[in-house]
């Protein structure tokens, strides 16, 4: 069956197309953790956030811009960010106050080698990304499913994206790295079916029209962003030598009263 898709869809523009479409379709268009809250016709939004906070927080603004909400799946193994650090929890915070969900991106492959770790390990990553969004975190969702080791997260959490609760009711559908498999958002919506669809900000947010470009673009803008943050790095470090007397002075009190 031929792919329904528009052309050059895959940038901002293009999927503020698909929310309207799917709007004007009549479908609800929600979180992961809502899905079953109403039987109307339902298509589930959610994000595997691999690469990018900035990407994230700037598709959480359109959509809310256009009335849906979705659910924003985080990583806290990830190489290329840290939802710990200052900036990165402002942009979850920020998600989360758009009305958006904060969810677990989770990779098996960081899974402890001892297996009476597991748990420990996997109850860690979910407090902490709550401490950081200021909210429960309540579903889950496995990085690269079809290439990494499968691992059972149900008793681990409420909502896990690719249980069979959610595959009986809603069709699961990928951006897949901007490369579709056998059907679409837009082949489903033909058929009003009901909606689990799963995309990448990478891939829609970013400048560029190939996976080279935009993942280069990515990688340049997360290249710019840690340059700066090293160079004002730099300027404090170098801001507390010229005054070491007092701040060696200061860390002597503390160390004579801990």
């Amino acid at each position: 069956m031929p792919l329904n898709v528009p052309s050059s869809h895959f940038n901002a523009d293009g999927y503020k197309n698909l929310l309207r479409l799917a709007q004007g379709k009549g479908y609800r268009l929600c979180r992961m953790d809502e899905a079953f809250a109403s039987d109307a016709k339902t298509m589930i939004l959610r994000h595997d956030i691999d690469f990018s906070m900035d990407y994230a927080l700037a598709m959480a603004e359109l959509e809310a811009e256009m009335g849906a909400t979705s659910t924003y799946f985080f990583m806290t193994t990830c190489e290329y960010y840290n939802p710990f650090s200052e900036p990165h929890r402002a942009a979850l915070r920020r998600i989360a106050a758009l009305g958006h969900e904060v969810g677990l991106h989770w990779d098996s492959r960081a899974l402890p080698e001892d297996k009476t770790s597991h748990a420990a390990f996997l109850n860690a990553q979910l407090t902490l990304l709550a401490a950081a969004s200021g909210h429960e975190i309540r579903s889950a969702s496995q990085h690269i499913p079809i290439d990494t080791p499968p691992f059972d997260i149900s008793p681990y959490i409420e909502n896990n994206a690719y249980s069979a609760r959610f595959n009986q009711r809603f069709t699961y559908v990928s951006d897949s790295s901007m490369v579709w498999r056998k059907v679409t958002p837009w082949d489903l919506m033909a058929e009003d079916k009901e909606i689990q669809f799963l995309s990448h900000p990478i891939w829609w947010m970013t400048e560029g029209v190939t996976q080279d470009e935009k993942m280069h673009e990515a990688m340049a803008r997360t290249a710019t962003t840690m340059t700066q943050w090293g160079e004002e790095f730099l300027v404090y470090m170098k801001g507390i030598l010229a005054e070491r007397e007092k701040y060696d002075a200061n860390f002597a009190k503390i160390r004579k009263h801990s």
